[in-house]
């Protein structure tokens, strides 16, 4: 479905979200308990991060040399390159690791967010991404699972699980940005991960 079609589609049908992706949207609006020290998420599991002196500009570390592995659970465990090229150079770092999630802060700003939560239909997950997402106008389409979509702040793929319920993987960073081939190596490998895991 291209940008086009998307338009006409958002045009005649806002399907309302369901729960799983009104957390989804929540938690891109904000993500809380994301600090520059260790802190627990609600699966019990401790986040950290690294962190600079805190003055100056000659303060400023780079994301991957401080990057400890914690969004391996979701990634698989091979995307410190594409994390080190998203996230700025910062003073401090904050990462929240829990359950289907995985989210970074640089010096206090949102950074990059991957997210994995069920999926209700294809049509109506399409519907969700397209309310949920600011996609901008370098938007493409993405071949790989059920299909999704690709741009330079975003990426979601719908991952088909027969006999299961499919799954939403999204990855996002503020809008503007520039990254579209580390975001969507981002999301299939997210996706990949998730369908292993969930059993599909």
């Amino acid at each position: 479905m291209d940008h086009h079609r998307l338009t006409e589609h958002r045009s005649r049908r806002r399907a309302p979200l369901s729960g799983a992706v009104l957390l989804l949207v929540a938690g891109l609006v904000g993500v809380t308990g994301v600090t520059a020290c260790s802190s627990s998420d609600s699966s019990g599991s401790s986040s950290s991060s690294g962190s600079g002196s805190g003055s100056g500009s000659g303060d400023l570390k780079s994301f991957r040399t401080q990057y400890k592995g914690q969004c391996e659970p979701l990634t698989g465990g091979s995307e410190a390159a594409q994390l080190g090229r998203i996230v700025p150079d910062a003073r401090t770092f904050g990462i929240s690791a829990g359950k289907g999630r995985c989210a970074v802060k640089a010096d206090g700003k949102k950074a990059v967010t991957l997210a994995v939560e069920p999926a209700r239909s294809e049509e109506d997950w399409q519907a969700d991404m397209i309310a949920a997402v600011k996609w901008g106008r370098d938007q493409e389409r993405l071949d790989k699972f059920g299909g999704g979509y690709v741009s330079g702040s975003a990426a979601a793929l719908y991952v088909p699980c027969p006999g299961k319920r499919a799954l939403s993987v999204l990855v996002t960073t503020p809008p503007g940005g520039h990254h579209k081939k580390d975001l969507a190596t981002l999301v299939e490998r997210t996706a990949a991960r998730s369908y292993k895991n969930a059993g599909c």
